[in-house]
């Protein structure tokens, strides 16, 4: 079905979309909104070309694109989508989204895909989410048959021709270089621009660029379609300028090429009510759709609007979901809570106050006392730092001042200060909200902690000033805590000298360990590398002495489980076990040793397997724990060669561990672990929940390890002394001891525990796979769990700060995050904080909005408190405002605050803008806001829908039909190949994606890899290195591929799977036997009979037989053919389209040099093949490079033999144009 043609109701997504979150019945509500506005948005583009989704911030319209995305899919795969968004940060968080949607959104309640979004085998996203830096690299995936989701950034428009200053310098051979880049990204058809000159050369030159690109889109469809199905462009109000470069590049380069537009953005009257029908009125190029003069009659353009704009203020539900509330009333703007007053200061921060005061006024004298609003240097600290790159902009910051009005009085103050006394002027502002915050965030002897904060700044230099001193107070509190706890008077950083050495050969490089270290950190420099808690850690590592102290008391669960006493299953088990596990554990040591966990885990795993019986379980209730464990343990799955000695260890059995103290302690709470109790395993669910409990102890044991809860396992491993088995009993007794630091730390687990789902989803990248799954890939680590750190400052671009802010997100570490406006958008923050504090404020409301939407949003902590313990004002979402009293920021502060409240009244409203919002304050005039006469109504008429539904996509039942062929058919393999002695064996015994062919009772094996080709519409098997004879001429072509971290160049032949329409056919799995028993491919003597119906219907009368076997045609491809030749063979086909006869035609790239060398192109091949799901591109002496393809098939049908030549035609015809620019093959 062409989609946009039959509009839809909310309701008719349920069979495709489910938003909520599993087991989250507070998120139906959310779901609801959000799946109207997928119909909404659909309805909308089929009247017309664009669509605007307006909602507020935080109210996932990035998720509703994308369900809209996914209805355009489902009713045409072969669609082309794009998004764009502002900057790298965005564009990362639309890739992770992308991924998280489809893993968890889309045909979840169906349990399997339907080939056209997702797959049906394996459920991941047909479109792969490619990320692109710039506009070159993305060029070359235009017309490719492969099936993606490029991601753009707004920025990359700005300047896809670099031009230096140098390069004007002579314009022929800046032209030339040009014209040769372009040609290196495939746009052979870049014009020169006329009057060229280095005045104008970036500008033309750019435009120039887009142009050619325009053309290249054009050419790769049908004569007046569009190349894009639909633009999605995030943060549309990036596009409200028409005059500079970077918009008009981008409107060059997709001008009449897209068919609807979906813009979104929470502000889409950023600049102005005059930026919308800029933007609706320019991209679509549908001639005007909102008259400019509605700018200035706000009540027309909102209904103007309803035609094309979504728009919904977010709103929670109470406590037993009675009211909703909305923003204004649960937001808590604090401008009392933060300020400093005099009586908090000391004398000399109240000098130094004065000083700047007096100063400051001398200043603003010079400037009819007024200032614009949150850029004054001395609000935020006096350090001297204070140059253009100290304060925060953005693209779209304009017309602002070099430096701060106080900058360099500032800077003179500071500096004679610090040259006088030797220690740098101290500003009350900073100390006083460091000292507010610690107690909160990191606990004291009073207080709890673990709260966390979002704090923004706009000066650089404030962001390292707050950071270190919060720094400086966790590590206060932890030594407090050490004092209360341990008697640790005063705690040596630099270590003692006590702890043992542990070999960390034994067991390789440590995972956990952190090669960074701070001068100012002295915990971190105690964790990293060669630090003395770095040597504590390995304790807990296979080599070291507390190996078993994380361990999950895997023997004693399973005693437990069927309630045998554990000394008396250690007797038990048979010696065969208990002499392979020595084995196993002395060869995992390399020959040094006992690694007494190893040992520990392949008793488990093998005595569930062979003799449940001495566990007290039967087949029955011992599956969910074989299979649980075969997950969990699948390192010691391999059985290992038995040992003379039996090594008898019953201790192995009832080893107190801390998960088995744990169990015991809060077994019935909050606090209790998946399958606390295991006799109480369900045969249904327990490998499920199993798995999830590994999960779960393994994120809070590396919680322990890698935080300052360090220092207590040290010290109560110190309490024990060489009684290792006493250890976990000593850390629950500190962990009930009442003291806030330990309350502390039990109330993060609580939190993970509770939230688990949520957090792995979110932030650990688990959306949408099972526990089995995430258990397997995560056996005790989680790499985004390294390098936590108590408090983070974010800076310049968060593309390297992206593992902290996913942290930020968890219940742990960090407490704290210290920013500039870079984290004001694009960056979700909101699962466990919901403080905010506007250290240095933003000029804007709406910048104000953007930065507290980071926490204010659906599934956020405030949304769970509302819903959990009741409504405002006992529950809040705190917003405050650090400030001096007795200083001309206490009017800032006051302006700001009220026009906050007021923006938040009109906010509903996507015509508020900021333009009429006053941007400068007069010192010592507290001016009233000017109260604005627009109302807070919503922009839109009443959603309305079709009264009658209809289906969309494939149905369960379909997807479910297509399911059981592909693994009836792989059945049907595995029992034929094993008939011949050929086992696979993967990661289940079920059909998994990638795979090893083995031959027993020989070293002979080959890789398995299933795929999807979307455009051909089937699934593919990937055989690596077929023992075809040495003189066989054609194969499926070479490749580098990476096996086991090796890298290997393979051939390879490729199986095409019956589709469900052409049956359980056995005739390919013959093809494939047939290649495995090392036949040549032998010719088709009736390939005119099966194949002439086929290719004539691809070209009529054009069909050339040049043997029995052996047949030539010309494909078509929209205005472009290509020649390809067939070669039929028993229960195989070769066909071969050529990309570039002469190596001269193909464009100048870096792979290859210029004039192309021939084995530098033949090694490019290699890679390159290693990307396609079909086909190989191969250099041929007489043909040159080729495009073709060699796959053993069964009994195709007249369409399916007409399917598969097209495509070869149309991919060999992408390549040479993409290549070489022309049409001559």
């Amino acid at each position: 079905m062409t989609p946009f043609t039959s509009p839809i109701r909310p309701e008719d997504l349920d069979e495709v979309i489910n938003l909520t979150v599993p087991g989250k019945k507070d998120t139906v509500s959310m779901a609801n909104t959000q799946r109207k506005g997928i119909a909404a948005l659909y309805n909308i583009l089929c009247e017309g070309p664009v669509a605007y989704l307006a909602d507020e911030v935080g109210m996932g319209k990035t998720y509703q694109a994308l369900g809209l995305a996914a209805l355009v899919w489902s009713e045409k795969p072969n669609a082309r989508i794009l998004f764009i968004s502002p900057r790298q940060n965005l564009q990362e968080k639309w890739v992770d989204d992308y991924k998280r949607f489809f893993a968890s959104n889309y045909r979840r309640d169906q349990k399997v895909g339907d080939d056209r979004v997702t797959s049906v085998l394996f459920r991941q996203p047909i479109h792969r989410a490619e990320r692109f830096d710039n506009l070159r690299s993305w060029l070359s995936t235009i017309g490719s048959p492969g099936r993606i989701a490029p991601f753009l950034r707004h920025t990359s428009f700005m300047r896809p021709v670099f031009i230096g200053s140098r390069d004007v310098e002579d314009m022929e051979s800046l032209w030339k270089r040009v014209r040769a880049m372009a040609n290196r990204c495939g746009l052979f058809n870049l014009k020169r621009p006329r009057s060229l000159s280095p005045d104008n050369a970036s500008w033309k030159l750019n435009l120039a660029f887009a142009s050619a690109l325009n053309a290249k889109l054009a050419s790769e469809t049908l004569p007046d379609q569009p190349y894009f199905d639909l633009v999605v462009v995030d943060e549309a109000q990036c596009l409200r300028n028409p005059d500079n470069q970077t918009n008009n590049v981008l409107y060059g380069a997709f001008e009449g090429q897209v068919s609807k537009w979906l813009f979104m953005s929470a502000t889409p009257a950023h600049g102005g009510p005059a930026d919308i029908p800029t933007t609706l009125n320019r991209y679509p190029a549908q001639g005007e759709i909102v008259a400019p003069h509605l700018a200035d009659d706000l009540p027309e353009m909102q209904k103007k609007l309803q035609k094309f704009m979504v728009r919904r203020s977010r709103r929670y539900l109470t406590n037993n979901r009675q009211e909703e509330v909305e923003k204004e009333q649960y937001r808590q703007h604090d401008k009392e809570a933060w300020a400093v007053k005099d009586k908090d200061m000391k004398p000399l921060s109240t000098l130094a106050m004065a000083l700047v005061q007096k100063g400051l006024a001398d200043v603003l004298q010079g400037r009819n006392n007024r200032y614009r609003i949150g850029f004054l240097s001395s609000f935020e600290s006096l350090q001297t730092s204070i140059q253009r790159e100290d304060w925060h902009r953005d693209h779209t910051d304009r017309n602002v001042d070099d430096n701060a009005p106080d900058a360099g009085f500032i800077h003179r103050l500071a500096t004679d200060f610090e040259t006088k006394f030797k220690v740098p002027l101290p500003h009350v502002k900073v100390d006083a909200t460091a000292d507010q915050i610690a107690p909160l965030a990191f606990g004291s002897d009073d207080e709890v902690g673990g709260r966390k904060f979002l704090i923004f700044t706009r000066r650089v230099s404030t962001v390292e000033a707050l950071r270190d001193l919060l720094a400086l107070r966790h590590r206060q509190a932890v030594e407090a805590r050490l004092r209360r706890c341990w008697n640790v008077p005063d705690l040596d950083w630099n270590g003692p000298s006590d702890i043992e050495e542990t070999n960390e050969a034994d067991d390789g490089a440590d995972p956990e360990a952190s090669d960074s270290e701070s001068e100012k950190d002295l915990l971190r420099q105690a964790t990293a590398k060669g630090g003395w808690l770095h040597r504590y850690r390995q304790t807990f590592r296979t080599s070291g002495r507390n190996t078993l102290f994380f361990e999950d008391g895997w023997l004693e669960r399973l005693c437990r489980a069927g309630g045998v006493n554990p000394r008396k299953a250690a007797e038990q088990l048979p010696e065969e076990l208990w002499k392979e596990s020595w084995t196993h554990a002395h060869k995992a040591s390399g020959g040094r040793g006992q690694y007494r966990s190893h040992r520990l885990r392949y008793l488990a795993v093998h005595g569930i397997r062979c003799c449940p019986e001495v566990f007290g379980l039967n087949e029955a209730n011992a599956k969910p724990w074989r299979e649980a464990y075969e997950i969990c343990l699948r390192h010691h799955l391999e059985e290992a060669t038995p040992d003379d000695d039996l090594h008898f260890a019953p201790e192995l059995f009832d080893w107190p561990t801390l998960w088995t103290c744990w169990d015991r302690e809060f077994a019935g709470t909050s606090l209790a672990l998946p399958v606390c109790n295991p006799s109480k395993i369900s045969d249904d669910t327990g490998r499920d929940e199993l798995c999830r409990r590994q999960a779960a102890r393994t994120i809070l044991g590396q919680t322990f390890r890698l935080t300052d809860t360090l220092l207590d396992l040290y010290f109560a491993d110190k309490a024990v002394g060489q009684a290792s088995e006493k250890l976990a009993e000593r850390v629950l007794q500190w962990l009930n001891s009442g003291d806030p630091g330990a309350r502390q730390v039990l109330a993060d687990a609580e939190r993970w525990l509770e939230h688990l789902r949520l957090i792995v989803d979110s932030c650990l990248d688990g959306a949408g796979r099972p526990w089995d799954e995430i258990a397997r890939e995560n056996e005790e680590v989680w790499g985004q769990l390294f390098e936590l750190t108590p408090v983070v400052g974010v800076t310049g671009g968060a593309g390297g700060h992206r593992r902290a802010t996913r942290q930020f997100r968890t219940p742990s570490l960090p407490r704290v995050i210290v920013c500039t406006d870079t984290l004001k958008e694009g960056v979700d923050l909101h699962l466990f904080c919901d403080h905010v504090l506007h250290y240095g404020v933003a000029w804007t409301s709406g910048d104000m909005e953007q930065r507290v939407g980071r926490v204010d949003r659906y599934f956020s902590q405030i949304e769970r408190r509302l819903s959990e313990e009741g409504p405002p004002p006992d529950v809040h979402l705190h917003v405050g405002y650090p400030h001096v009293v007795a200083s001309l920021e206490r009017g800032q502060v006051e302006r700001v605050v009220e026009r906050q409240r007021e923006a938040e009244r009109l906010m509903d409203s996507p015509l508020k803008g900021t333009q009429d919002e006053e941007r400068e304050l007069t010192a010592d005039v507290q001016a009233k806001v000017r109260r604005s006469s627009q109302d807070g109504t919503e922009p839109f008429a009443r959603l309305r829908f079709p009264d009658t539904g209809r289906r969309i996509g494939v149905s369960t039942d379909a997807a479910q039909a297509d399911w059981n062929h592909y693994t009836n058919w792989y059945r049907q393999l595995v029992r034929r190949l094993e008939q011949r002695y050929w086992s696979i064996r993967g990661e289940s015994d079920e059909l998994t994606r990638n795979a090893t062919l083995v031959l027993k009772g020989q070293a002979r094996q080959h890789e398995i890899e299933w795929s999807f080709d979307a455009a051909l519409g089937r699934y593919i098997i990937t055989l690596s290195s077929p023992p075809w004879p040495s003189d066989t001429i054609f194969t499926g072509g070479k490749r580098w591929h990476t096996v086991e971290k090796e890298r290997r160049l393979q051939s390879f032949v490729r199986l095409l799977v019956p589709t469900r329409d052409e049956g359980e056919d056995e005739a390919a799995i013959d093809s494939l036997i047939n290649v495995l028993a090392g036949n040549a491919p032998e010719t088709n003597t009736n390939a005119q009979e099966l194949w002439n119906d086929s290719l004539t219907a691809i070209s009529p009368g054009g069909v050339e037989w040049l043997s029995d076997h052996k047949a030539s045609l010309t494909v078509r491809r929209g205005v472009r053919s290509h020649r390809v030749t067939v070669y039929a063979y028993d229960g195989s086909v070769r066909a071969v389209g050529v990309v570039a006869k002469e190596l001269a035609s193909l464009g100048h790239r870096s792979d290859w040099g210029n004039p192309p060398f021939r084995e530098d192109v033949k090694e490019w091949t290699f890679h390159a093949n290693n990307g396609l799901p079909l086909g190989y591109l191969d250099l041929h002496e007489r043909d040159g490079l080729v495009f073709g393809i060699h796959v053993l098939h069964g009994a195709l049908s007249i369409s399916a033999r007409k399917r598969l030549v097209e495509e070869v035609g149309w991919r060999a015809d992408v390549w040479e144009a993409s290549l070489t620019g022309t049409d001559d093959n």
